[in-house]
């Protein structure tokens, strides 16, 4: 199927078409809408290697995510970036050009640190191959980490080789009552003593603390942190990584802002939740000033992304980053065939 694929994007490639990759379809409002012909990887699938024993996997882009957990869970091994499906048809490369980390980011690491090597078809029809299953040999420029949140821009993902590590063997969560400031505030402060945490939320004056781990030292930590375990707490997590959290439901216009943990409240008023130990900020107002919000996020050294009911708008970027950006689509993409327009209006 891969070869087959790669033939059907060349033939694309040299009539000059512009492109629009599907995969599994769950992730389309994570960017702007995309005008171009409909380029299906989601056959595109199936486990190429898989070695438990020295901790890797690889797997072709168009595979289930739910699949391929599956298949690490039977041998006591996760994705430690806990991958947001969005959707039951949620696919490898779709989670990967999307870059999306769930709960355990600021602990456990993000999806670019799992990834060891990347297998794309770029903007010229050339099949690229980056980094190595080896983790020793992933030496250089580190091209393939260039496909995590790209979202196509810069090449079609053919299959990726990840990371894996083993599951914790104990994990429970406990809840504080805290009110927005409090909770950053001890976030940071429980940060700093080497506790197992694995993940952290707040949300309406209650903040949320995972600790995984050996079980004798999840048990310390709890003693030590305090609050009230929750019940049933993998079905929370769960609804934090895929959005089904009460707070996201039926929003039709939300922000996301990535800040430094230090960085201060948005001063609008509006409800807020928190994740990524205080780092990843959702909040939803009846502010509509756009720009202002993308400039105090610059300013706090951040970035922000507004979701609207159907799009995604990234923050502008600066002229150096920009730059860059277009430098980078160059040279992968030259003739701006491959989702044009997907992150910036400019490629």
């Amino acid at each position: 199927m891969t070869n087959e694929l790669i033939e059907k994007i060349r033939r694309v490639i040299n009539l000059k078409e512009k492109i629009k990759i599907i995969g599994g379809g769950t992730k389309e409002r994570l960017g702007r809408k995309v005008v171009g012909k409909p380029i299906n990887v989601s056959e595109n699938r199936g486990i190429i290697t898989y070695d438990p024993a020295e901790l890797f996997v690889t797997v072709k882009s168009g595979t289930p995510i739910g699949s391929l957990e599956e298949v690490l869970k039977q041998h006591g091994q996760y994705l430690p970036f806990e991958p947001p499906h969005l959707g039951e048809q949620a696919t490898v490369g779709g989670v990967v050009a999307c870059g999306l980390s769930g709960p355990s980011r600021p602990y456990k690491g993000a999806l670019k640190d799992y990834l060891l090597k990347v297998r794309i078809i770029n903007g010229k029809g050339e099949v690229l191959t980056f980094g190595s299953q080896v983790i020793k040999n992933v030496a250089g420029f580190d091209l393939f980490r260039l496909m995590a949140g790209a979202q196509g821009t810069l090449g079609i993902i053919l299959d990726v080789t990840f990371k894996v590590l083993p599951l914790p063997p104990f994990s429970t969560t406990v809840v504080l009552e805290k009110n927005a400031t409090e909770a950053l505030r001890f976030l940071s402060i429980i940060a700093a003593k080497y506790f197992p945490l694995s993940a952290s939320c707040y949300y309406n004056n209650k903040l949320y603390v995972r600790i995984s781990g050996y079980e004798k030292s999840v048990r310390r930590a709890e003693k030590e942190i305090g609050g009230d375990i929750l019940a049933n707490d993998h079905q929370f997590w769960n609804s934090v990584k895929e959005r089904t959290h009460p707070f996201f439901i039926n929003s039709q216009r939300l922000w996301r802002l990535v800040l430094p943990q230090a960085a201060p409240l948005l001063p609008m008023e509006g409800e807020w939740f928190f994740d990524w130990g205080g780092s990843q900020r959702w909040w939803k107002g009846e502010e509509d000033n756009r720009e202002a919000i993308f400039r105090w996020a610059r300013d706090q050294g951040g970035y922000a992304w507004c979701h609207d009911k159907e799009v995604t708008l990234a923050s502008p970027l600066d002229t150096a980053l920009l730059r860059i950006h277009r430098r980078l689509k160059e040279a992968f993409d030259p003739f701006g065939l491959l989702n044009p327009g997907r992150i910036y209006e400019e490629f």
